[in-house]
């Protein structure tokens, strides 16, 4: 969609970009996917906490890491919007109405912080989706 077309003579790349921008601006994300996003962040969210509680950093901070793209994925389904592939997340996020002016600081928390800061930045990011989530499910 954001590519630039060097050749086409007859049209075609133009037209198939055409119908992929359509799709991505028509795009509804299902709420089977919201609702089972939903309830893996909230038992993402049960076990950090816990982990955290516990005093076991590793755990907390091993359950944030693996849990940090479907939490990036939760903020494309509030926002009805398909996930990019993951090279493309940073490039798509200027997409995203809900969230997108606090993901640059999360995400930076998220990826590059310490232990501690990475389960913050991943429970903070569940806190302001999963309502959200919740909200368009029910």
């Amino acid at each position: 969609m954001d590519g630039h077309i060097l050749y086409d003579p007859e049209g075609l790349v133009q037209k198939l970009s055409d119908i992929a921008t359509e799709n991505y601006n028509g795009y509804r994300s299902p709420r089977k996917d919201k609702k089972e996003t939903a309830h893996w962040l909230l038992s993402a969210k049960t076990k950090m906490e816990a982990a955290a509680g516990a005093g076991d950093s590793l755990k907390a901070s091993f359950v944030a890491s693996t849990t940090s793209y479907k939490i990036l994925e939760a903020f494309w389904l509030v926002n009805h919007k398909p996930m990019p592939p993951s090279g493309g997340v940073l490039a798509y996020l200027k997409d995203l109405e809900h969230g997108a002016a606090l993901l640059e600081d999360w995400m930076s928390r998220l990826f590059l912080g310490s232990a501690e800061a990475r389960v913050r930045a991943a429970l903070e990011m569940i806190d302001f989706v999963h309502p959200l989530l919740q909200n368009e499910t029910n």
